[in-house]
């Protein structure tokens, strides 16, 4: 019974290696895959907060020249 549950946890921490070490190569794989992604989405998001305020600048700009 001892022996049995002495290779078991043997056996469950070679398993939790190999898991942790594919584990931290697929997430370094994938953070390096979004980057571009990311990267993108920032310049999306930038962009789309500059032609809001652009825009917000714009009604203003019409709202004081007709108050004017």
């Amino acid at each position: 019974m001892n022996k049995s549950f002495g290779m078991l946890k043997i056996i469950i921490e070679k398993i939790k290696k190999t898991v942790n070490t594919h584990f931290l190569t697929c997430s370094t794989f994938r953070n390096i895959m979004l980057i571009p992604y990311f990267s993108l989405a920032y310049v999306t998001q930038w962009m789309m907060l500059v032609t809001s305020w652009r825009r917000s600048l714009f009604e203003e700009l019409k709202s004081a020249q007709l108050s004017w």
